[in-house]
């Protein structure tokens, strides 16, 4: 009898449990053996797939058999199981028509060797084909539908979604991925916390450290708050195969101005400038001496002064002004300024008019903004085929991609500021008829910000000559300015637009 080795493989632990397992490999080939009254002197078997580099089993098979010259048979299932690639094939044929060994595909009815027919290497090397192509075929179409999926704002990877999200439950439908409600909040706050500036990213990450910030029960590092801020998924974005994503189903963590501004924090090298106290009254006030502006002052820890910013350099001699007293003389103006129902109708009728503008505006830039739009995305579209062709180089791409992915999210936060604008025009419009009720009760409710808003819409000119603080209406106030009363040494009384205190 003829001496032989069986080979078995399997590629997956699915392939085992769906009856290819190499011990019902290994008794199929058995049989067959013994039917063609061959002697099976070695089995050899492993578990491997066709990404594997090494067939470490498959060598050492060769090398028996360079050895044992007496043994010409080498008995396998199919062609699939013996080949993993277009490199394999060829292979195997060399061996087949240059030496005395004989490949048995015992699926296939096909015994390959120095005999075999043209028509026999033909039917082995379409086999061939067709075991490398369904593999291939099978991962393009799984790419092809994961593509699908991203271009519909599906994150392709739900298993690796970065921190902050994790895979959906299967039950869950739509997006692939949710909120992690036990780590999001931690990266809300490293963007939070880093917009400010006043966090470099060492001491960032021993900040988020102590708040009990672990990755993989390891400490938060500066490498991993810096990955964590340049990722786009927290925008509501993704990368997937070199191209940008920007239409995901997941829910946002943070606000595209925050991501920018954390972009634009890292890029500068490092921290912002703290912010300065937000004192009310800042820039408004100018120095009647010299011609310079006031600036506030914290003394003893809650006293609030208004010092011209000249007094050292160009000796001005206007003493501080206490921030107690403007805010008495500003309540004092807002108490006397009423509008007559007849204005009122006016300013409404306005208001109208000015909101029909600018809705008529917001659409016109908003057509001009889908349109930039398309022109971007299929910009993009057309850099990525080019990109698969090999028309373009990877500098090209990734420098382009880059620059018309800045360019949409740009477009797409100038459609989200449109329709901020358009709320905050009707907050603004609301909050004017509710200053036209009742201006001194409306002033209390509003923020350092909004109360100087105010304080420029009605009040043209402040000024101070180091003993006396004026204010000067707007020609538009002034007829709405009853009377007002104003503490100011001999209590006397001040009646006219131009009002001291």
């Amino acid at each position: 009898m003829e001496k032989a080795v069986i080979y078995a493989r399997v590629s997956s632990k699915e392939q085992e449990q769906s009856g290819y397992s190499i011990p019902a490999q290994i008794k199929y080939l058995s049989e067959y053996a013994e039917k063609q009254k061959l002697n099976i002197v070695q089995i050899f078997s492993e578990s491997m797939s066709a990404k594997d580099i090494n067939r470490i089993v498959f060598d050492d098979m060769f090398k028996f058999l360079k050895k044992n010259k007496d043994v010409t048979h080498i008995i396998v299932e199919k062609n699939d199981r013996l080949l993993r690639n277009d490199f394999d094939n060829a292979k195997i044929i060399k061996i087949a028509t240059t030496t005395d060994l004989s490949f048995h595909l015992t699926k296939e009815n096909l015994i390959l060797n120095k005999n075999s027919t043209p028509q026999d290497i033909l039917f082995f090397t379409i086999n061939s084909a067709f075991s490398s192509y369904y593999p291939r075929n099978l991962s393009n179409e799984v790419k092809k539908g994961t593509f699908e999926k991203a271009q519909q704002g599906l994150y392709p990877r739900p298993s690796l979604a970065p921190m902050g999200y994790k895979k959906a439950p299967y039950s869950t439908k739509g997006t692939p991925v949710i909120i992690d409600e036990e780590v999001s909040p931690f990266i809300i706050k490293i963007f939070k916390l880093y917009s400010t500036g006043n966090y470099s990213l060492r001491r960032l990450a021993d900040k988020m450290t102590e708040e009990g910030f672990y990755v993989s029960n390891k400490p938060c590092t500066k490498s991993r708050i810096e990955k964590i801020l340049g990722q786009p998924f927290y925008i509501g974005e993704f990368n997937y195969c070199g191209q940008r994503f920007y239409n995901a189903l997941h829910e946002p963590l943070i606000s595209k101005e925050l991501f920018y501004l954390c972009q634009s924090i890292l890029k500068s090298g490092g921290q912002a400038k703290p912010k300065t106290k937000d004192f009310l009254y800042r820039g408004l006030i100018k120095c009647k001496n010299c011609g310079g502006v006031l600036s506030g002052e914290i003394k003893k820890g809650k006293y609030i002064y208004y010092r011209c910013t000249r007094t050292k350099e160009k000796g001005c001699n206007s003493k501080p002004l206490k921030a107690d007293y403007i805010d008495e003389f500003i309540l004092d103006i807002l108490k006397g300024i009423t509008i007559p129902p007849e204005k009122k109708e006016i300013i409404i009728n306005s208001l109208k008019k000015k909101h029909k503008n600018q809705v008529e505006y917001d659409e016109s830039v908003t057509i001009k903004i889908e349109t930039q739009t398309k022109v971007l995305k299929n910009r993009l579209n057309k850099l990525y085929i080019d990109k698969l062709d090999g028309t373009v180089n990877d500098d090209f791409y990734f420098e382009n991609r880059e620059k018309w992915q800045i360019e949409l999210d740009k477009l797409e936060m100038q459609r989200n500021d449109l329709r901020a604008d358009n709320t905050e025009f009707m907050r603004k419009a609301n909050n004017f008829l509710e200053l036209c009720e009742n201006l001194y009760l409306w002033y209390f409710k509003q923020s350092n910000e909004e109360k100087r808003n105010v304080l420029n819409i009605i009040v043209s000119n402040f000024s101070y000559n180091g003993q006396k603080l004026s204010i000067e209406l707007k020609s538009t106030f002034e007829t709405m300015f009853k009377s007002a009363n104003f503490k100011n040494g001999g209590h006397e009384e001040t009646r006219t637009p131009m009002l001291s205190h």
